[in-house]
């Protein structure tokens, strides 16, 4: 009986002096927080680190404009010049280029633009380049304009002699017509300088209409002489003072300097003789200065 008493006892005397502390335990229980890794871990910026979006700003690509510049002139490109080669400016697309020709003179001609200004007239053309772009122009002297008209019978029937112009010109009014073929008994040719402009008349120089192939009315009508200009629709023989041969007149751009033989000395002979005439106009000036006037000079 004795060890069953003592056995009991222990475990309640323990249980009471865990029941009965007059004090709180100080358990601790404000633990502080350990740094686990949030120590604000990779939010270290990573990679927003502005990556390649450090405004790389897509730079335009380059294009290379290749000039070829033929005859007697220039291109022009800012304050870079191409003279009768083939250069290459280094450009970027989206680049707007303005390219000017220079001819050599007054008497040079820009004859034609191609590739990528092709259909341009005049002596500027603009480009806004998309990638490489080619651009060829060429230049030709025009001094002189060589016409040719003819007058034939049996049935009547003209052939003029004709130039329609490709840009505003300034020629010199021509002396004479010359008879190639035929002769001018004394009969009448015209040239006429654009549709607004004069018509000027020139005057065979035999003293009859018609004589013998070969007689000496016919070897005087070796062409036709100035006579004078009249206003285009003005009366034969209304002739406007100050024109003269030699005399300045300005064609307008897509007009015509026209050269007709009225009529010539066909000859008595069975065979009616075609009349043909030629004429040399020189020109003053492809690139008249000022605004385009038919006024004698």
């Amino acid at each position: 009986m004795r060890n069953f008493f003592l056995g009991l006892a222990l475990p309640l005397a323990l249980v009471a002096c865990t029941t009965t502390t007059d004090e709180p335990v100080e358990t601790d229980t404000a633990i502080d927080p350990i740094e686990t890794g949030t120590e604000e871990t990779g939010t270290e910026e990573t990679g927003t680190e502005e990556t390649g979006t450090e405004e790389t700003g897509s730079e335009a690509a380059p294009a290379a404009l290749t000039v070829t510049v033929a005859g007697p002139g220039a291109i022009a490109l800012g304050e870079s010049s191409c003279v009768a080669s083939t250069c290459v400016f280094d450009l970027l697309v989206g680049d707007m280029v303005d390219l000017v020709a220079t001819p050599d003179s007054d008497l040079v001609l820009v004859s034609e633009w191609t590739d990528a200004c092709a259909g341009t007239e005049g002596l500027s053309c603009g480009l806004t380049l998309d990638g490489d772009a080619t651009v060829t122009v060429s230049f030709e002297e025009i001094a002189s304009l060589d016409l040719q008209a003819s007058k034939s019978y049996d049935p009547s029937t003209w052939i003029d002699g004709v130039y329609t112009t490709s840009r505003n010109v300034t020629v010199a009014v021509p002396a004479s017509l010359e008879i190639v073929n035929g002769a001018s008994g004394n009969h009448w040719a015209t040239v006429a300088f654009g549709t607004e402009g004069v018509i000027c008349t020139y005057k065979g120089r035999a003293s009859v209409s018609k004589s013998e192939e070969g007689s000496s009315q016919w070897n005087l009508g070796s062409g036709y002489d100035f006579e004078g200009c009249r206003e285009n629709g003005a009366t034969s023989g209304d002739y406007v003072e100050g024109y003269m041969a030699g005399s300045e007149v300005t064609v307008a751009l897509g007009e015509s300097i026209t050269v007709n033989v009225a009529n010539g000395d066909y000859s008595t002979g069975e065979t009616k003789i075609t009349t043909t005439v030629e004429t040399t106009i020189d020109v003053v000036s492809w690139y008249p200065s000022a605004d385009v006037d038919t006024a004698a000079e």
